[in-house]
């Protein structure tokens, strides 16, 4: 039975002569990891689709009775690349596999969160235009654990409870 959905590709893994393990947060599957079987070799299924932060339409499936596991990847299609130019410098890429770690750390297999894929296309449109600074990766960290339901109370001292 296959399915459809919507995804960015947050980590590649080449995996034998022609495959590819391929790591995904998307939108109604919440994180899922598969396999793209002759990815490095075809030049019809997959052009170039399985590219880092690319965002993809993807077409999977899964062997019946089994929930765990790598789902096969049978297509993709691009919907959009404007996020795979984070590898302009060496910081950039540094902050974009930062934080795509940590939200693909926080994120489910199986359960949707499209808060979480929402924040990660955000911060994948804005490294794009911006350098990351220390600000930036601190503000979009905060953003992220939001997103996950973790925000911290800035608004007084935890050790004193006086007013900032």
């Amino acid at each position: 039975m296959y399915a459809k959905d919507l995804g960015i590709v947050v980590r590649k893994i080449d995996y034998g002569e022609s495959d590819e393990i391929v790591h995904l947060l998307c939108v109604s599957e919440g994180k899922l990891h598969g396999i793209a079987k002759g990815s490095r070799a075809s030049k019809k299924r997959f052009v170039n689709n399985l590219e880092l932060y690319n965002e993809i339409d993807f077409e999977y499936g899964r062997k019946k009775g089994r929930d765990g596991g790598l789902a096969l990847i049978e297509s993709a299609s691009l919907v959009a690349s404007e996020f795979s130019n984070v590898d302009r410098s060496y910081r950039t890429s540094a902050v974009a596999a930062y934080l795509a770690e940590i939200i693909t750390t926080g994120a489910r297999e199986g359960e949707a969160d499209r808060r979480l894929y929402n924040v990660l296309k955000r911060i994948m449109a804005a490294l794009k235009t911006e350098e990351p600074t220390l600000t930036f990766v601190a503000v979009w960290l905060f953003r992220v654990l939001e997103a996950m339901g973790f925000q911290p109370n800035l608004s007084c001292c935890c050790r004193c409870s006086g007013r900032c």
